[in-house]
């Protein structure tokens, strides 16, 4: 029986959710793109034109979600933003895919952050978050190289990270890279001042500090101009990217 054009687009994608972390061969949730085991997944051999008995997993609590659908070939109503909390550690996020490199916390996804590629494929995620990560990592530009890869064109990275001469940055000595204003101006092509490191992936939404300590109680054309003097003027660095594709 010959397969519709929709059913072929579907055995295609199961074919290529067997392969995961290299040579390990394990299902993938057609919806979440989780791993899964044969003990929490739904197993799901029909679709909506009975044309084919090609075979997908969801998970329970996905395939809940979409109860009362054949499968990928109907559009889910939850298949909306797709979300990573990147280095979730003790902030686990429900409907995100939360990864980590330790095992005593609570993800979906366990890897190293320096180690690439990232266990995602290209142009998955609508937003991803670094919360206090992104100054732990190795190599930076290789880091926004790869978060451009998985990310959707006009997805969004938020990225939260400690403040050159912050407290939070001096006493932490795992820390390996400094961040301070208009760092992120040198991948970001709508910057006044960017050095072109990364060029056409990048533009810079907003650029927020965080004061800390004397910082709170000063006007922050003050800030901006002393923060390099005193410690702690400014506690943590926020900034929003904006991909490009």
């Amino acid at each position: 029986m010959n397969l519709t054009k929709e059913n072929k687009e579907l055995k295609e994608k199961i074919k290529a959710y067997e392969s995961y972390y290299g040579n390990r061969l394990v299902s993938l949730c057609l919806l979440c793109d989780l791993p899964m085991n044969s003990q929490n997944k739904v197993s799901v051999n029909r679709i909506k034109n009975y044309q084919s008995r090609i075979v997908g997993h969801y998970h329970p609590k996905c395939w809940r979600k979409i109860k009362g659908g054949w499968g990928w070939c109907q559009e889910s109503p939850v298949k909306t933003m797709r979300k990573l909390n990147l280095g979730c550690g003790t902030k686990y996020k429900e409907d995100w895919v939360n990864l980590d490199i330790n095992s005593n916390y609570k993800a979906d996804i366990y890897h190293d952050l320096n180690k690439f590629p990232y266990p995602f494929r290209d142009n998955q995620f609508d937003y991803i978050l670094l919360e206090n990560i992104l100054e732990h990592l190795d190599n930076i530009l290789d880091v926004l190289n790869e978060l451009h890869r998985i990310c959707k064109d006009k997805a969004v990275i938020e990225i939260t990270t400690s403040f050159a001469h912050s407290r939070n940055f001096i006493i932490d000595f795992t820390h390996t890279h400094t961040f301070a204003l208009n760092s992120f101006n040198r991948v970001c092509d709508n910057a006044k001042d960017g050095r072109g490191y990364i060029k056409g992936k990048f533009d810079l939404i907003e650029e927020i500090p965080i004061k800390g300590g004397i910082g709170k109680f000063l006007p922050d054309f003050i800030c901006r101009r002393i923060w390099n003097l005193i410690q702690e003027i400014y506690c943590l660095l926020k900034v929003k990217l904006l991909v490009k594709k």
